[in-house]
């Protein structure tokens, strides 16, 4: 993929929010992507000293990727580009996902009722596939 051609970064919305990427598909169709997720809360589980410790901090990293995801959707960036499905991909790293889905099962579910898809590096390039073709 070609940075201007198939894809630009740090784009502004019509209502001034910036959007990490978005990527251009075939017949003038675009989706757009997000990777702010904060890794804090999993750095501070691996760093635990108690299993009390690692399961507050397992907790919370699930709690912030749903807060993050709820900001997201509050943004409605969808709203800004016209051939755009109505949702947002929020991407992040193959390691963070786990984690969050041991501690609430239903995380991608939930985020997809806020018009957000949860898509790690590993199933980014098959969802785009799916778009695509859709």
């Amino acid at each position: 993929m070609n940075k201007g051609e198939n894809y630009k970064t740090q784009v502004r919305d019509n209502q001034g929010g910036r959007i990490d990427f978005i990527v251009y598909l075939p017949n003038d169709r675009c989706i757009i992507l997000d990777s702010k997720v904060t890794t804090k809360h999993l750095m501070q589980a691996q760093k635990a000293k108690s299993d009390d410790e690692r399961t507050a901090a397992l907790n919370s990293h699930a709690e912030a990727i749903m807060d993050q995801a709820n900001e997201l959707a509050a943004r409605e960036y969808w709203k800004s580009f016209p051939k755009t499905p109505d949702f947002v991909v929020m991407v992040m790293h193959d390691s963070v996902l786990p984690a969050a889905l041991e501690r609430d099962s239903d995380l991608m579910y939930r985020a997809f009722e806020k018009k957000e898809a949860i898509a790690t590096h590993l199933n980014l390039a098959g969802l785009l596939k799916c778009i695509v073709v859709s």
